[in-house]
C-alpha cells in the first residue's frame, strides 16, 4: 500500500502542478486581461488617435468655414460661393466646383 500512495504523490501531483502552471499561462496568454488582449486594445488606442487627429483637422477647417461665414468676418467670396450653391446660380462661363471636388483636385494635384 505504500508504494501504491508514493506511486500516486510521486506521478499524479508533478502532473496536477504542471497543469496547473499550463492552464494558469494560457489564462495569462488569452484571458480578458492577458498578453494577446492588451495588444488588441494598444492597436484599437492607435486606430482612435488616428480618428481624433483626422477630427480635429475636420473641426479646424469647419471651424475657418464658420468664421469666415459669421457676420463679423463675413468674407464676400464665402457670401458668394454659398449663395450660388443654394441658389444653384452660375453663369455660362463660370465652373463651379464644391470645397470637397476643389480640395480633392488640390491633393490629386500637388507633389507628395
Amino acid at each position: 500500500m505504500i508504494s501504491l500512495r508514493h506511486f500516486l504523490v510521486n506521478t499524479f501531483l508533478p502532473a496536477i502542478c504542471v497543469l496547473g502552471i499550463i492552464y494558469n499561462f494560457l489564462i495569462a496568454l488569452n484571458g480578458e486581461e492577458g498578453i494577446r488582449a492588451r495588444e488588441l486594445v494598444r492597436e484599437k488606442l492607435v486606430e482612435k488617435r488616428v480618428e481624433l487627429a483626422d477630427a480635429k483637422v475636420q473641426h479646424s477647417q469647419l471651424e475657418n468655414r464658420a468664421t469666415l461665414l459669421s457676420l463679423r468676418t463675413l468674407d464676400d467670396d464665402m457670401l458668394d460661393e454659398s449663395a450660388r450653391k443654394i441658389l444653384g446660380y452660375a453663369a455660362e462661363d463660370e465652373y463651379v466646383l464644391s470645397m470637397n471636388e476643389l480640395e480633392r483636385l488640390i491633393r490629386r494635384k500637388s507633389p507628395q
